[in-house]
């Protein structure tokens, strides 16, 4: 066996067993695996779901599973934002019975919901998106009619 042979072997060795790091695209928040995106375009919910899901495969716009995850998307999107505004995240009432649901399919089982909201006791007519209030630093949510045209966060998983 020659040094060329032995070499490319012991390399393609170590390339196979080297563990996968997730690589977000330019410009984008890398933090534990996930990839996010803080777009300034502002659009409906459903148009800016269409939008992050444009970006590639595993793209929705973002779901916020844990308080960690909640904070760390509320400082990356006062860093980024140049005009305050709402911003839209992932998770919507598909079926309109307040059964929320992330576009990502992930599990609903955080919610970092404002005062009063999300209209859980006196349902609010056509409020059936959820956007990171702008007031609260991005940190609390509010169910706001999906027509809205807010900027979004685009979140990919692994």
């Amino acid at each position: 066996m020659g040094f060329v042979t032995y070499f490319s072997l012991c390399l393609l060795g170590i390339l196979v067993s080297s563990p996968a790091k997730a690589t977000c695209p330019n410009g984008w928040l890398e933090n534990q695996g996930n990839c996010y995106a803080y777009i300034e375009k502002m659009m409906t919910w459903a148009d800016a779901e269409v939008d992050c899901q444009s970006y590639g495969r595993g793209v929705h716009l973002a779901s916020i599973l844990n308080q960690k995850e909640c904070s760390i998307v509320a400082k990356y999107i006062l860093a980024q934002q140049k005009t305050r505004t709402d911003v839209w995240i992932g998770l919507y009432d598909p079926l309109q019975n307040r059964k929320w649901k992330w576009a990502d399919n992930s599990p609903f089982n955080f919610a970092s919901w404002n005062a009063n909201q999300p209209g859980l006791f006196v349902p609010v007519a056509n409020k059936f998106c959820v956007e990171l209030r702008e007031q609260k630093d991005f940190e609390k949510w509010d169910a706001v009619t999906c027509k809205e045209k807010n900027a979004f966060v685009c979140k990919q998983s692994p």
